[in-house]
């Protein structure tokens, strides 16, 4: 039977790793931290959280990017698609990513339809809501305007409010919006 390893008031052992095996800076033993990158901030096979390789591309001496593909597109696996079946860009043999969003039924401008066809806003590829009209439960069409032309915010598409006034202060012809006082 082992014996139970000894922690001082800090909670490091004698070889000063802590309980989950990380030292003070939170390297383990291999020098990885928690999420699995070292010192330098690289993985394993010398990719950084961005998935730039240590030499300066997206892939690694063995041709393959972090996710596993080659500049073709082929998996390590030999496939074009990985062991969770998703290609170099994220989708399935159907189309659709993790997410299940496709892209290939969507006109340009859309590329995030779920399997009943709704982006995550709830509008369809023709900007119909999953209510039925152009307008979600709110009342702002897929661009984010209301009926009359304004967004969320109380802005029309030129960037101006009801008032005629932008963001900061000022009306089409460059004049600053100037508030009265009355007595």
């Amino acid at each position: 039977m082992k014996k139970n390893k000894h922690y001082n008031r800090r909670g490091f052992d004698r070889n000063g790793f802590d309980f989950n095996g990380f030292d003070r800076n939170g390297f383990d033993r291999n020098g990885f931290n928690a999420e699995g990158f070292d010192y330098e901030g690289y993985d394993i096979k010398g990719f950084d959280s961005e998935g730039t390789h240590r030499n300066g591309t997206k892939f690694g001496s063995d041709g393959y990017n972090y996710k596993g593909f080659n500049r073709d597109g082929i998996h390590r696996n030999g496939s074009y698609y990985d062991n969770d079946g998703y290609n170099n860009e994220g989708y399935d043999r159907k189309g659709f990513n993790r997410n299940g969003y496709c892209y290939w039924l969507c006109p340009s401008h859309i590329t995030n339809l779920d399997l009943e066809g709704y982006d995550p806003k709830g509008f369809d590829s023709w900007g119909i809501h999953r209510n039925g009209s152009y307008y979600d439960d709110e009342g702002f069409d897929r661009d984010g305007y209301d009926r009359n032309g304004f967004d969320r915010d109380g802005y029309d598409y030129n960037g101006y409010d009801r008032d005629g006034y932008d963001r900061n202060g000022f009306d089409c012809d460059g004049l600053e919006r100037t508030i009265s006082y009355s007595a």
